[in-house]
């Protein structure tokens, strides 16, 4: 029960619902809508009462039984995400005396067990169905059900952006709890995030299906919360009172925290226990009794001691978020102290004065007893928007943190040759925040990203002993000035010490001389590969590709495995960048539009003054049109005849005629308003003209007479220019994107209006309907592209790449390879293109919303776009004053269809074919020079084929998760029968020895088995692992073999001409499962790949660790080797394969498959062939009918 009839700042607890008053008919809401779904999302903004709402109503309301059939028999779980949030959970699962006696049995200690809490959390980690499957294994009791609470869900976004892996581990992890019968997941998030949601695969879906908007209380409602909790507690408040609060709350910010702390104030410091308005005035009002009251506990301790300790905590306990807003950031006190540069001792005796009775300013509350490790808080974020002085901290705090950034950046740079040391302004700011701020390591590792707290400070001090330097010169300049005397001995001074150089400088030129031009030549080729691949992961190609450019010089000199690397990564760069193939007759003015004639022969661009007319064959300029006053803003050509509108500033609206193909065209003033129009769209019917004014307003035209059809409502604020509205392709529907970030949609029949969708922040400036129009685009200020269901009005995806506004985008099909020849719009892959202010053209796969390509060459914004399909041409306006032409086309790579979901993949060593095994256990072969599916075989496995390989010739063996392995002969495009072997246990991987009739099996049981044909009867086993075997694969010559072990994380190198089969090393135990192992074709080295994010290179002989190689973000399942040793290929569930030089042990670039981020169970195969002209990767994906393929050429 409560102690008190007010709970101040913090949420109400699960004991109190004596004094929960007001939520009778949300909390019987909340108990209907979860009787329906397993995963309730209760959401509402900061300040809402949504963590009062579950923990002092539905929790209570559980334990009564008010939810029917599910009984009263719950086991509450309550946890925050924090930065830990898979601990966070264990902790918080064995907290409940169910589920502890389930995992630790009857005989527990009193206790948690660290070492219980810990093997938990491991377990957790292990799978999104480890729960799940431990409450299969150990079931609730009977009638009991397990509810987790995840409060403040929105920290889990916070944490995605330091750790994006374990974040989606996470949320898979409770999604798929909530499919259990007996569990229900319950989260509490800010509204305000719900956009941060679409990066998780399945949890938009879980909340809109779960979701339950929190209300805000009625008059009556919030009456209830004010009178009644008094007089549980024998106590009354005051009728003028009361409605004096009603009325001041209507419009106040945080009107529920802000009344339960006056509330808390008032009953804390009355003796009569009789609130009274005369009383409550002495408050100044809920904001001022609410900073006040900060003020005193601020005014309470030690100015000399403790104040800057208190800046210090509030400081720390504030982040400034990507939005700017300013939120929550909880941090151990033991972190605070070493922050302040304090004991924990004195860091705690400070917050204790924050969190006494009657104030609840942190948490955790009172009685809880402090220690280093404890996590404090905020109790709640209106502290951090009501009281003044932390406002002045917070903002303080940001621009302390961003002259950090700044300084990380310029590190970074400079680390790379990119650019100088600060001098001038920029040293002066940075000076003076070194002084004043007083920066230091354990502050920076906070806001570390591009180079450590160390970095920073030595590339600053360096700047400054060079501007120390510098001014001494200066200086000394002036004191040589004084006296003819002092300058000639100065002059002297200065000639002996620029002898002294130049003979240091002779010395050292002369050793330099002596060091091999060969060595120096192969040290500025590597520069150039390693300064292109950073170009690469910045996606900045065309610098990249002039950085390769210049390396080609050095060919003779550098040996052939050196440029290779070189020129896998130039093919890559011609493969994800792109230039424009014609540039059109330049105009020195800005330009905002582009349309094309009905018979595509013309294009018209329109801009500063005037409205320009080009022939689209040749780029040449052929008419400039001048009937406006003013910049033209938009234009748009009627889709049948030889007729174009434009618009602008002036308000006007011309209708251009052509007489003639080649004759200029002929204006009429076809409308006109008081406003600047900002943009026109035109039915694809060609009947109805759509013009957007300044003011957002839309008017639907008839496009012949002019005559007003329809007035539909306008926005809050003005539209974007040029693609701010647009037509479905049906016709039936108009769509208009607004600065006031929401993007409407219309009825073009009646002018009603269909649906709004709102922007994740900031102005909406393009949007467009997809080919099918069940989807809508919308280009966002926030450099990202939204993708929204028509159908349901759901987020589906959000597309992100762009760094600045996303200004025009256009939405066309390309051709795919199919394995049928009934083609449709189904079978081709559907891509966006963008342009943006970062003066880019992206195109997106849209399935997966993963860029595909990145066009570059603006110099300006790019403003708009333009589409002509069956040419595969893409047409760009921008600022920069010039309109281009670009190719759709996407070079070496491709998207193909299959009959069913592709689970593994094998090359031939010809490079003349690849075949993909099928989850109904049939294969497709794939023709890599005429690229189409050349067959389809029925069923030669009874369930999914899950491993394929090749032999140096033309022989194929395939193994099937039933256990069977079985050897083909590909004779063209067929595959014909050698041997078939039942295993008896699932297999992992296959191998065939080169030239020899001999294969090699991984299966569960830990065995390898050794088969010759034709006595396969005959075969050889080998004790390899304790338990799955992940991969085997022979060497070069057959005579070793190589095998992975899952479980028990060891590498082993095996000699199989030794009738014993002796083994010749063995590596050290790994950090995580292994899921393969490969050698390198000179047999020196192994790749090992697996649960990590890493992959560690071992010497095949001694096995000792060579060298890890980072980058991935999720577990990697399969590597290859480059036929001359020096490169690798990865394939990770992070949906990228990654190309790794491993002289210099770096990254070169990374193939971004098209795949949705965050989706598991993806990838789990892949294959390369390299050649001398290539190499190609084949991707299979898993449970998608679909492979991605690409040529890699590696020809100069």
């Amino acid at each position: 029960m409560s102690t008190a009839p007010y709970s101040g700042l913090r949420p109400f607890l699960r004991d109190e619902t004596d004094i929960f008053f007001g939520r009778e008919n949300q909390v019987d809401e909340l108990l209907e809508k979860l009787q329906t779904t397993h995963f309730l999302a209760v959401i509402g903004a900061s300040g809402c009462g949504k963590s009062s709402l579950v923990k002092a109503g539905l929790l209570p309301g559980l334990d009564s039984g008010y939810m029917g059939l599910a009984g009263a028999n719950w086991s509450i779980v309550e946890m925050y995400p924090g930065d830990t949030p898979f601990a966070n959970l264990s902790t918080a699962l064995l907290v409940s005396p169910v589920f502890r006696q389930l995992w630790e049995g009857e005989d527990h200690p009193a206790q948690i067990d660290p070492n219980q809490a810990a093997f938990l959390h491991a377990n957790l980690r292990r799978s999104p169905n480890c729960l799940n499957k431990l409450l299969q294994t150990k079931a609730l009791p009977d009638s009991n059900r397990l509810l987790i609470l995840i409060d403040q869900f929105e920290e889990i976004f916070r944490f995605n952006q330091l750790n994006d892996n374990e974040a989606t581990a996470f949320i898979a992890l409770i999604l798929e709890a909530s499919k259990h019968p007996d569990v229900y997941v319950v989260i509490t998030m800010r509204s305000d995030f719900l956009g941060n949601a679409a990066v998780f695969s399945g949890l938009p879906e879980a909340i809109n299906n779960g979701m339950y908007l929190t209300p805000r209380l009625t008059r009556d409602q919030l009456w209830e919360s004010i009178a009644f909790p008094a007089q549980v507690f024998g106590g009354e408040t005051e009728s003028k009172l009361v409605n004096h609060l009603l009325n001041e709350a209507v419009n106040t910010p945080d009107e529920l925290p802000l009344l339960q702390h006056a509330l808390m104030h008032l009953w804390d410091n009355d003796q009569d226990k009789l609130i009274t308005l005369a009383e409550y005035k002495k408050l100044n009002g809920l904001k001022g009794c609410f900073n006040t009251h900060l003020e005193q506990v601020w005014n309470d301790l030690d100015p000399t001691s403790q104040h800057h300790i208190v800046e210090i905590i509030f400081r720390s306990l504030v982040e400034t978020n990507q939005e700017g807003n300013s939120v929550r950031h909880p941090c151990k006190a033991g972190h605070l102290a070493l922050l302040a540069n304090c004991s924990t001792d004195e860091v705690i005796a400070v917050i204790e004065h924050f969190r006494l009775p009657g104030r609840n300013f942190l948490t955790p509350s009172m009685p809880t007893q402090l220690n280093e490790n404890t996590v404090i808080d905020i109790s709640h974020e209106s502290l951090i928007r009501q009281w003044g002085r932390l406002q002045q901290w917070t903002a303080q705090e940001h621009k302390k943190s961003e002259v950090y950034y700044r300084l990380q950046a310029a590190t970074k740079r400079y680390q790379q040759q990119q650019t100088e040391l600060w001098t001038g302004t920029d040293l002066a700011i940075a000076k003076d925040w070194l002084y004043h701020a007083t920066p230091d390591e354990h502050w920076a590792k906070r806001y570390e990203k591009n180079a450590t707290f160390e970095a920073v400070n030595r590339f600053l001090q360096d700047s400054i002993e060079q501007e120390t330097q510098y001014q001494e010169m200066l200086e000394a300049r002036r004191k040589k000035e004084i006296t003819q005397s002092r300058k000639l001995a100065g002059l002297t001074t200065v000639g002996l010490i620029i002898a002294l150089m130049l003979a240091i400088w002779g010395g050292i030129e002369r050793n330099r001389a002596e060091t091999s031009e060969h060595q120096r030549t192969g040290e500025l080729f590597t520069s150039y590969v390693k300064h292109a691949a950073l170009e690469v992961k910045t996606e900045k190609y065309s610098l990249a590709k002039q950085l390769l450019k210049q390396s080609y010089q050095l060919n003779e000199d550098i040996p052939a495995p050196r440029q290779y690397s070189r020129d896998l990564l130039a093919a890559y760069v011609t493969i994800a960048g792109g230039e424009a193939g014609n540039t059109f007759t330049r105009i020195k003015k800005q330009l905002f539009d582009i349309g094309i004639s009905a018979d595509k022969s013309l294009i018209a661009a329109v801009g500063e003054n005037g409205v320009f007319i080009y022939q689209r064959a040749n780029g040449q300029l052929q008419h400039l049109l001048s009937a406006h006053q003013g910049d033209v803003y938009s234009v748009q050509f009627h889709p049948d005849k030889p007729v174009f509108y434009s618009a602008g500033i002036d308000g006007k609206i011309f209708r251009w005629h052509f007489p003639k193909s080649s004759d200029e065209p002929e204006a009429t003033l076809y409308y006109q308003t008081d406003q600047a129009i900002h943009s026109l769209a035109i039915s694809p019917d060609g009947k109805t003209l759509a013009v957007n004014s300044k003011s957002g307003a839309t008017d639907l035209l008839d496009t012949l007479s002019g005559r007003l059809l329809h007035a539909i409502g306008a926005s809050q604020q003005e539209s974007g220019l040029s693609s701010g509205i647009t037509f479905s392709h049906n016709s039936k529907y108009i769509a208009n994107a607004s600065f006031d970030g929401n993007i409407r949609v219309w009825n073009v029949a009646t002018g009603l209006p269909l649906g709004k969708w709102h922007a994740h922040s900031g102005k909406a400036y393009s949007v467009a309907f997809s080919p099918d129009d069940k989807h809508l685009a919308a280009g966002l200020e926030d450099n990202s592209i939204n993708l929204w269901s028509l159908d349901d009005g759901r987020l589906v995806n959000r597309f992100k790449g762009h760094t600045n506004g996303v200004l025009g985008i256009r939405f066309f099909h390309r051709e795919q390879v199919t394995s049928h020849n009934n083609k449709t719009d189904a079978d081709k892959q559907l891509l966006l293109a963008s342009g943006s202010r970062d003066n880019t053209i992206r195109i997106w796969d849209v399935a997966s919303a993963r860029t595909v390509r990145v066009l570059e060459g603006h110099t300006g914004a790019v403003v708009n776009l333009l589409t002509v399909t069956p040419e595969n041409k893409l047409y760009s306006v921008s600022n920069d004053g010039t309109v281009k032409e670009w190719s759709t086309q996407l070079p070496h790579q491709w998207l193909v269809d299959l009959e069913a979901a592709a689970f593994s993949a094998a090359i031939s060593p010809d490079g003349q074919k690849a075949i993909v095994g099928l989850g109904d256990g049939s294969l497709q072969i794939y023709d890599l020079k005429q690229h189409r599916v050349t067959t389809t075989t029925p069923q030669l496995h009874p369930t999914a084929i899950k491993r394929i390989t090749f032999n140096n010739d033309s022989t194929v063996a395939t193994a099937s998760t039933d256990g069977t392995v079985k050897v083909w002969d590909l004779v063209g495009n067929e595959l014909r029968p050698i041997e078939s072997y039942h295993t008896g246990t699932k297999l992992h991987s296959v191998d065939i020895a080169p030239n020899q009739d001999l294969l090699a099996t991984a299966g569960l049981e830990g065995h390898i088995k050794l088969l010759e044909w034709p006595e396969v009867n005959l075969s050889r086993d080998i004790e390899a692992h304790n338990g799955t075997v992940a991969s085997v694969q022979f060497d070069a010559t057959g005579t070793r073999l190589l095998s992975s072990g899952n479980n028990d994380h060891r590498l082993k190198l095996w000699d199989i001409t030794d009738k014993n089969h002796s083994l010749i090393s063995e590596s050290h135990v790994e950090q995580s499962q292994i899921h393969w192992a490969t050698l390198s074709p000179d047999g020196s080295r192994i790749a090992s790949v697996g649960r990590e994010n890493a992959v560690n290179i071992y010497n095949a002989e001694t096995m000792q660790l060579l060298l890890t190689l980072n980058g991935h973000q999720n577990s990697l399942y399969r590597a290859f080797f480059t036929p001359n040793n020096k490169q690798l290929f990865t394939v990770s569930m992070d949906g990228t394969v990654r190309v790794w030089d491993l002289e210099i042990a770096q990254e070169l670039f990374s193939l971004k498959l098209p795949v949705l981020r965050g989706h598991n169970d993806v990838l789990y195969d892949f294959s390369v062939r390299c050649q001398s002209k290539g190499c190609w990767v084949l991707v299979p994906f898993k449970h998608a009918k679909k492979f991605a393929l690409y040529y890699l050429e590696t020809t100069e």
